[in-house]
């Protein structure tokens, strides 16, 4: 039979510890490395194809870059560019005279948990579709009521397009007029309101729709201080629920947007913490490995 070590006489013999660290480092790292790398980032990044709504452009600008006489290495640019364009934020006062600048968002506001509302069907079959209050109680006849203070994302499934204008607007031209992409009808945006969420994401450069005039959905939510992410990106690695959302815009002040980073986070349980699956999953690993060694 074999011989049966005590968490003493496992001091005594190194081969026996080496084999039992080599199985957490080989079994048990890996499995929490997977955990804490499930974090998907919803952000285009900023450069010279960055699209924005009009004839500008995002510009990186070099200042210096080189060896210094001491020997270390030196690299400073300069960045220009309007704060509405690629992944960004709209701030409230973006269509609200008296709503929270970028830099008056309560930072509750910018973590929170997240839900998906697909719509990427209807989108194929038309440029102009509008997210209506039906598609928003389709999904809650799922999935349950929208959660108060949630992040609640569109998508359209225009972020492939990103960043060929042509593709993603619908003209070559840059005049707002002719656009023709997907958005949230305003009286959806006035049932989200109710829903009491704190931010609406889409995929599309606008909550509103392409050839909207009245900028309706903008308004309604402006007017209720919640603020807008556009040109977010890979909507397609979120569930249609069950994860948490960190937004971190520029913190300009009196800015009425600003480029954004968004994160998704997908193994967070209800409370914020690891995902109880991967803890139990290690917890069972290490018994096993635990009752091997001492058997």
């Amino acid at each position: 039979s074999r011989q049966r070590y005590s968490y003493t006489s496992l001091k005594c013999k190194p081969k026996t510890m080496e084999g039992f660290w080599f199985c957490i480092v080989v079994i048990v790292v890996p499995i929490v490395i997977q955990a804490s790398s499930d974090i998907v980032d919803l952000s285009h990044p900023f450069n010279n194809e960055t699209f924005y709504f009009k004839d500008d452009q995002f510009q990186l600008i070099n200042k210096e870059r080189g060896f210094t006489k001491l020997g270390y290495w030196i690299e400073s640019n300069y960045f220009m560019g309007p704060e509405h364009g690629g992944t960004h934020c709209d701030a409230p006062s973006h269509f609200y005279r008296d709503g929270w600048s970028v830099d008056e968002i309560p930072v509750e506001n910018l973590f929170g948990e997240g839900i998906l509302i697909d719509v990427t069907q209807q989108c194929s079959e038309s440029r102009n579709f509008e997210v209506s209050v039906e598609d928003l109680t389709t999904w809650e006849s799922k999935y349950g009521e929208i959660p108060q203070s949630s992040i609640v994302f569109i998508y359209t499934g225009y972020s492939k397009y990103y960043p060929n204008a042509t593709a993603l607007v619908g003209t070559e031209e840059k005049n707002p007029n002719l656009y023709e992409f997907p958005g949230i009808d305003s009286k959806a945006a006035r049932e989200l309101v109710n829903r009491q969420i704190v931010a609406i994401g889409i995929d599309t450069p606008s909550v509103d729709y392409g050839r909207t005039q009245s900028y309706g959905s903008h308004v309604e939510l402006a007017a209720n201080n919640i603020y807008n992410i556009e040109n977010v990106a890979n909507l397609d690695k979120l569930p249609a629920k069950g994860f948490h959302v960190i937004v971190a815009p520029m913190k300009i002040t009196g800015g009425s947007g600003g480029p954004c980073r968004v994160f998704a986070g997908l193994r967070l349980d209800q409370n914020g913490g690891p995902s109880f699956i991967v803890v139990e999953k290690c917890l069972f690993i290490l018994c096993m490995i635990n009752i091997y060694f001492l058997l």
